[in-house]
């Protein structure tokens, strides 16, 4: 399977993991947030651990805890999402739906796009913002109805809990999308994190016993620990570093139609015809964001490169086989590239000038002649994120972003690199 059409189908799992997940909290509201909690962290930290074991990954999630910067990123994820977020969400739905939950939280998707430029260093077009408004806009339209959704003064207080949980989740994301790690190892030192949060509190306040548990609870308990803190975590991460990130914000907007649509069929909740119009404003957003001109994804520090049209194509290495590119991305790596119309000599021109292959922390190679370990599907995707027609050649380097750039900036006299304004 192509990496874009594999990135697709972990987005669409994640969509509908996602949208059940208000409702797997809401099943499990008959027990206290923290109980819930901590039995949910227990259940994935196990179950990753095996997922770890499994494909031979446990080693590298206690390196983690060794160095500063990988323990910073696992513990942003770990204390904000898998800690702070889940219990927002184990709270907010004791007093209101799972619909409204599902609609106000699907707010991360405008706030990650906004936080983009400044943490993952993503260019952010008209298109991109045209998109989200129009999704938005429709999601707005829905709030504005007078129905179940609407927000009356008592659940306001809910509503900001809920938002500062959407923010969290944007921050995180951000995060995970800036600094490359292994996901398994990752997702099981996120649950490690949460769980050694949740066991103290647990026994001091006398929530770490299943008893009064009803069938209902450990199916909640069980579907968070399992679906949530590992499936979903793997399919949403794995698709937000292979796709675009306002492609998979302005889709996520689905995920509470999808809410409504379960919860009509599992909770017995009313489904409203309003709840359409999210579909028609996300289908609508995907078609502006579909047809815009390709254009650089990448805002470069190096001012002798912002000229030129760098993408950030390290979403195709996200599940790489090759042990030199995950280490020249193991941490705040990416890979870089930039598009060459018709010029198949830049590899010679690249020699000449010294090309590198694994040293000084960057590699630089074309996709005509590749560096050995990179595969015709990471090439392939490449080659789609830039727009590269039959005839143009690729130039991609990998590894520490300030030296890609500064290398990049130095093959910027090879003739056929086109400028472009950002849009």
């Amino acid at each position: 399977m192509k990496i874009k059409s594999f990135g697709y189908a972990l987005l669409a799992l994640a969509l509908v993991l996602s949208a059940s997940m208000p409702i797997a909290f809401k099943l499990g509201s008959n027990i206290s947030p923290l109980k819930l909690m901590f039995f949910a962290s227990l259940v994935g930290t196990i179950v990753s651990l095996f997922v770890t074991i499994a494909k031979g990954t446990t080693r590298s999630s206690f390196e983690y805890f060794t160095k500063r910067t990988p323990f910073l990123v696992m513990a942003t994820f770990g204390v904000l999402d898998y800690t702070i977020l889940t219990l927002i969400f184990s709270y907010a739905t004791h007093f209101v739906s799972a619909s409204l939950v599902a609609v106000i939280y699907r707010t991360w998707a405008l706030m990650l796009v906004l936080l983009a430029p400044f943490i993952i260093r993503e260019r952010i077009s008209k298109y991109d913002i045209a998109a989200v408004l129009i999704g938005f806009s429709s999601f707005a339209v829905v709030m504005l109805q007078g129905t179940p959704l609407s927000m009356p003064v008592a659940v306001l207080p809910f509503v900001g809990i809920v938002l500062v949980g959407a923010f969290l989740d944007a921050f995180t994301n951000a995060v995970t999308k800036r600094y490359s790690y292994e996901l398994t190892s990752s997702i099981f030192a996120y649950n490690l994190i949460a769980f050694a949060i949740f066991l103290p509190l647990a026994l001091i306040y006398g929530q770490a016993s299943l008893a009064g548990m009803s069938a209902s609870d450990i199916m909640a308990i069980a579907f968070i620990g399992i679906v949530v803190d590992v499936a979903l975590t793997f399919a949403f991460v794995d698709s937000i570093r292979m796709l675009n990130v306002t492609l998979v914000g302005t889709t996520n907007i689905l995920v509470p139609f999808i809410t409504i649509a379960l919860s009509f069929v599992i909770l017995g909740e009313r489904m409203y015809w309003y709840y359409f119009v999210i579909a028609i404003g996300v289908a609508a957003g995907l078609l502006v964001q579909h047809y815009a001109p390709k254009r650089s994804n990448y805002i470069s520090k190096n001012k002798s490169t912002r000229g030129y049209a760098i993408f950030d194509v390290s979403g195709a290495f996200a599940g790489t086989g090759s042990p030199t590119v995950y280490k020249m991305l193991k941490g705040n790596g990416r890979a870089l590239a930039v598009k060459l119309a018709a010029s198949k000599s830049v590899y010679d021109i690249m020699e000449q000038n010294g090309r590198l292959g694994g040293q000084d922390g960057y590699m630089i190679f074309t996709d005509s002649r590749p560096f050995g370990e990179i595969s015709k599907n990471e090439l392939d995707f490449i080659k789609d994120i830039v727009g590269a027609e039959e005839n143009d050649t690729v130039i991609i380097g990998v590894g520490k972003p300030e030296l890609v750039e500064e290398r990049l900036a130095n093959l910027t006299n090879i003739s056929g690199i086109s400028r472009e304004k950002p849009i």
